[in-house]
């Protein structure tokens, strides 16, 4: 704990007025005597009071696979001591006296952070609605109880041959069983996933009069218990606590893990499919319905049912930044389509919307399904696909196990349905189906992630755009100066975050204690951009040696090099829009200050942030939009699904989230997921009514 507690008090350390004002010779010593006693008390207070350090411990064993923290266990204890200090540290270790050499936390240890591992030898890791909330059926409710629930909403209970049938299809024993409770119920359909695919298709068939079960492995939180606090909020409703890294950590990925999934936590942006993603989805790729009224008419109806307007009353201070600078610039900027009223402005969608405005899948699809005598099930996550083999014909989905989870305690529940839907997300489809012994090789490959650079820059008060960072519409501008939509197609949008205070610290490069807790203190003047970046890359999802997810993922040339264009427009533009100082989220910590310098020197500048972007380990990348990993095609040979969203290789199982999508779309996924979804519905009806 001691070499915790040293990387805490680095990285927000206690420091004193004098050292505060030494290092920032221009601020004004002259406050008023409350200001100056409130900044004191912020300056004294450090990362390592408290009991922060446990909790960051605690925090680690959470999010980390146990390979790599058996890595980080050994890299800490090796901090604790000189020889390991030294291998780590090489020549930074070494002082002039006996013994020659310190351990971590008595060292001067900014060297250690800044720049991010730079002098590191050894490779470390880096660091609701009233029927739909009488539809849900959370984690408390197990054994009997569950089963007495469940039918009483409708579901036959099966017996036990028929649960010991379902038994014998089993494959995957990937979950330790810790109850001897099995529960077996019947539906014609059962959907995995209750997030922006899985809920319209639910929606879609509960209304047609099916009986519709929806397995939800995250929990449910309605408006009223949402706490809006980052931390608890991220830990509840992201995965891996808003901390899931590729397997090299290099990039984080963000992606929800709850009731409604991504649509519950996203920021509101609703784009329908660009016109010239559709042309190439049907003409380079073959696929007819992008070049339908069928699914015209599919984005007409999601964007209806979601309210998407593009008006908006008052947006926050960095939409504005990013609106004002692009004007100035003569750079393309418009309005951003929300799936929220105009006058929308609560600042914290991210966390899940406790004003009830922003129109997510609980609101509208779930809350149809329920309507329509659907159950959600939440906290139930799938094992496997259950399916029967037929003698000369491609193998039938009949059912889910899953296992419902409350605390220590797993109840085993047996799905038998006649359609099996999966709608796990980008990340998690492909693992059940290759649970369910799917062997298509597409399946977990061609993965796009929509990789995110952040360009930010910090505004005095009177200068540049009204207003503060996390007051107002969040994500209400938008430019496509940088996104070749007209050319190639593959390019960069810049959007701006939903600001809270963890978002900035990670976009922030850390430089010192003391200059960090003097950047953190200029919060809410300070505007952040997103550069999204269409990607041609392609990852893969696998399962690591833990029986962890793993992501792989590396960055093309011709990627990087539209990502930086992005950002060399972003810093343009918070030039333009009156910032003060600028910069990016390279770990070297550069930073410009444009009003005193000249276009020359601006210049210079770009063009070392484009040179050190992604050549040094720490550059922030982000993802909060993954898909791609079972995409639909026109051959097995180069797809996982076909068009009508049902797998190659078992009948009755479906797929019906992002992991669908042929390429990478380029901006904000939402509607397009749910389009594709509800036409993926009306297949599904079809072979309902028709066999």
């Amino acid at each position: 704990m001691e070499v915790i507690e040293a990387l805490c008090e680095t990285i927000f350390p206690s420091v004193s007025l004098e050292e505060f004002f030494e290092s920032f010779p221009g601020h004004d010593k002259e406050l008023p005597k409350a200001e100056l006693q409130a900044l004191e008390t912020y300056l004294l207070h450090s990362a390592k009071d408290g009991n922060l350090p446990l909790q960051v411990a605690g925090f680690l064993t959470q999010v980390m696979p146990f390979s790599e923290l058996r890595l980080v266990h050994l890299s800490l204890w090796a901090l604790s001591t000189r020889v390991g200090t030294l291998v780590l540290g090489g020549k930074h270790a070494i002082t002039k006296t006996f013994p020659f050499c310190k351990r971590l936390y008595p060292l001067d240890r900014d060297i250690w952070l800044y720049p991010h591992g730079q002098h590191q030898t050894l490779p470390t890791p880096k660091k609701s609605a009233s029927s739909l909330g009488s539809r849900v059926i959370d984690a408390a409710q197990v054994g009997s109880q569950l089963a007495t629930e469940l039918n009483n909403r409708g579901f036959p209970l099966i017996d036990d041959d028929d649960v010991a049938h379902l038994k014998a299809l089993r494959r995957s024993q990937s979950f330790k069983k810790t109850s001897d409770l099995d529960i077996g119920v019947k539906c014609e359909v059962v959907v995995v996933g209750s997030g922006a695919g899985g809920s319209v298709v639910a929606a879609k068939l509960a209304q047609a009069g099916h009986s519709v079960l929806i397995l939800e492995k995250g929990h449910y939180f309605p408006a009223a218990e949402l706490s809006q606090l980052e931390g608890p909020s991220m830990n509840a409703m992201y995965e891996n606590g808003g901390c899931l890294l590729t397997k090299d950590s290099s990039m984080i990925l963000l992606a929800g893990t709850t009731v409604g999934g991504g649509s519950t936590v996203n920021w509101g942006a609703s784009f329908q499919t660009p016109s010239h993603v559709r042309k190439e989805w049907a003409e380079t790729l073959h696929l007819d319905l992008f070049a339908s009224n069928a699914y015209d008419n599919a984005m007409d109806e999601v964007c209806s049912r979601l309210g998407v307007q593009s008006e908006v009353v008052h947006e926050n201070f960095q939409n504005g930044v990013l609106r004002a600078g692009c004007q100035a610039l003569g750079f393309h900027v418009e309005n951003i389509p929300r799936n929220s009223p105009p006058d929308h402005q609560c600042g914290f969608c991210g966390l899940g919307c406790k004003q009830e405005k922003k129109q997510n899948a609980m609101l509208t699809w779930l809350e149809d399904a329920a309507a329509a005598e659907a159950v959600v099930l939440a906290s139930c996550k799938a094992e496997e696909v259950l399916c029967a083999k037929r003698e000369g014909q491609h193998p039938v989905a009949v059912g889910v196990v899953a296992q419902v989870e409350s605390g220590n305690t797993c109840t085993t529940l047996y799905v038998e349905a006649n359609v099996v839907v999966v709608a796990c997300g980008a990340l998690w489809t492909p693992l059940l189906l290759k649970r369910s012994g799917l062997l298509n090789h597409e399946i977990g490959q061609n993965l796009h992630i929509h990789p995110v650079q952040l360009v930010w820059g910090h505004f005095e008060e009177g200068r540049g755009a009204d207003g503060v960072s996390y007051r107002g519409g969040i994500m209400t501008a938008y430019s496509k100066v940088a996104a070749n939509w007209d050319t190639t197609g593959y390019g960069s949008v810049i959007q701006c975050v939903a600001s809270q205070p963890g978002i900035m610290s990670v976009c922030l490069p850390w430089v010192s204690g003391v200059d960090f807790k003097a950047r953190m203190r200029k919060f809410s003047r300070t505007a952040i951009f997103i550069v999204l970046t269409r990607d041609h890359s392609g990852g893969q999802v696998r399962v690591d040696e833990d029986g962890c997810l793993s992501v792989y993922y590396q960055l093309s040339d011709a990627d990087k090099r539209n990502s930086n264009d992005g950002v060399e427009k972003g810093l343009k533009i918070l030039a333009a829009a009156g910032a003060s100082e600028v910069g990016s989220g390279n770990v070297d910590g550069e930073t410009f200050a444009p009003c005193s310098g000249t276009k020359a020197d601006f210049e210079e500048y770009s063009a070392r942030v484009r040179a050190n972007t992604f050549k040094q380990v720490g550059t922030t990348v982000v993802s909060a939009h993954q898909m791609g990993s079972c995409r639909m095609g026109m051959c097995p040979l180069i797809s996982a699904v076909q068009p009508n969203g049902e797998t190659w290789e078992v009948k009755g199982l479906f797929v019906a989230d992002s992991s669908v999508l042929p390429t990478a779309l380029g901006i904000n996924p939402m509607i397009t997921v749910q389009s594709i979804a509800l036409c993926t519905a009306d297949n599904i009806l079809f072979q309902l009514q028709h066999g």
